[in-house]
């Protein structure tokens, strides 16, 4: 069922929003750049079709009135595109749904890029908050990454850049179960979580995917020794690489504004190393991926309380098993609160920001220092408001601890 055209504000990606009834019956929305009946095949928009549950008929006839249809029909309605994720004039445009009202025309998210959204929901908030939220409060890593997927939505209402966290540690130390809780504030882990191990444009594809929002990348030891200090400078700055279109005209790079969580046994710099002095990362492209131990001191690893689990391992293995099952309810429900209250936050994450950089960084600290406990702090801001939102179960301060604890690591 087609429901409406869609344009860009330049006037430009026109495409058709449909509405695909799967094999289930359940419908699903997808948003189809026109540009994809462009050639003989149309490859493109059979994938998305296949991919949302349709079963096109295969047939040479069948295909050719199907392309002629969607060429001629005019929807009833018009509506804008936009071709990434997250903020745009005051909404926050999901996969499927737009958050928010608009004073003009309705938003929906249209892409061209083959890099599938993990945006999904399983379960309830009150069984994320329970079975996955209650057990981090103690566990500073835990929590940090937790409020880090919360805060990625904060950074343009606070006027703050991108950037990453790195633990760093050996194997079975929680590294990746932190991941995976973090992951499933919006999506399920197993899907969300993405590894090193891509090129730079893949990179880029998967970070238009994710902005506004919180990247997870597993084992930075996966990528290229001479690419890992540039790839973590790219994410942070938040733009691709300008490229030129056939005709040689220059494409408008991918841009994008995130947090991102990454885990490995070695530090950026040592990986980067291992490429040769001419791969040496630069203080630029540390500061934006800060170093954490994984170790939090507790002889445990990552983990600090088990919550009256008999071993680390146990506590890791059940928290990871509650992820599977319940998330990304509560991911929806946050973004809802924050963009209701967009002008409180605005006002509020200033003041907040500027207590707990006064807190934590020496007075004649460098500017690369102030900047790195800056992005601790909106990860701090975002999980205490999420702590009021009552999404976490967490008492007041348990954020904003873990912060400042993760910190001074």
């Amino acid at each position: 069922r087609l429901l409406a055209t869609s344009r860009d504000k330049f006037d430009e990606g026109w495409g058709t929003e449909m509405e695909v009834t799967n094999k289930d019956g359940r419908k699903k929305h997808l948003a189809m750049p026109l540009e994809w009946l462009a050639g003989t095949d149309c490859a493109e928009l059979r994938r998305a079709l296949f991919n949302a549950g349709a079963r096109p008929v295969p047939t040479k006839k069948a295909k050719d009135l199907f392309i002629m249809f969607l060429t001629v029909a005019v929807p009833p309605e018009r509506v804008r595109s936009v071709p990434r994720v997250g903020w745009d004039e005051g909404v926050y445009v999901l996969p499927d749904k737009t958050i928010g009202a608009t004073s003009g025309e309705r938003v929906v998210y249209q892409s061209t890029a083959s890099v599938r959204s993990a945006y999904a929901a399983e379960g309830t908030v009150e069984e994320w908050k329970q079975t996955v939220a209650a057990p981090c409060a103690g566990n500073s890593r835990f929590v940090l990454g937790v409020s880090a997927a919360f805060a990625g939505a904060l950074l343009e209402p606070a006027g703050e850049d991108g950037g990453g966290f790195h633990f760093r540690g050996p194997s079975s130390t929680s590294k990746t179960t932190i991941l995976k809780v973090a992951a499933s504030v919006h999506g399920k882990p197993a899907d969300y979580i993405r590894t090193w191990r891509v090129t730079s444009n893949g990179l880029e594809g998967i970070a238009a995917v994710h902005n506004d929002g919180i990247l997870c990348v597993d084992e930075l030891g996966q990528v290229e020794a001479r690419e890992a200090g540039a790839a973590a400078y790219m994410l942070a700055n938040g733009q691709g690489k300008t490229r030129a279109t056939r005709n040689g005209t220059a494409r408008e790079a991918a841009r994008w504004r995130l947090l991102f969580l990454s885990t490995g046994e070695t530090s950026l710099a040592a990986r980067a190393a291992e490429a040769g002095n001419s791969s040496r990362t630069q203080a630029g492209q540390e500061i934006r991926l800060a170093e954490i131990a994984i170790d939090a001191g507790a002889g445990m690893g990552g983990v600090e309380d088990l919550h009256g689990v008999a071993t680390p391992a146990a506590f890791a293995e059940a928290i990871k098993e509650a992820a599977a099952k319940s998330y990304g309810a509560v991911g929806e429900a946050w973004l809802e609160r924050v963009v209701r209250d967009r002008k409180l936050i605005e006002d509020g994450v200033k003041p907040f920001l500027a207590d707990f950089v006064g807190k934590v960084a020496p007075a004649d600290a460098a500017g690369q220092v102030l900047r790195v406990a800056r992005r601790f702090a909106v990860v701090a801001y975002a999980g205490e408001l999420a702590s009021a939102y009552g999404l976490t179960g967490w008492g007041t301060g348990e954020a904003t601890k873990a912060a400042e604890k993760c910190f001074l690591s």
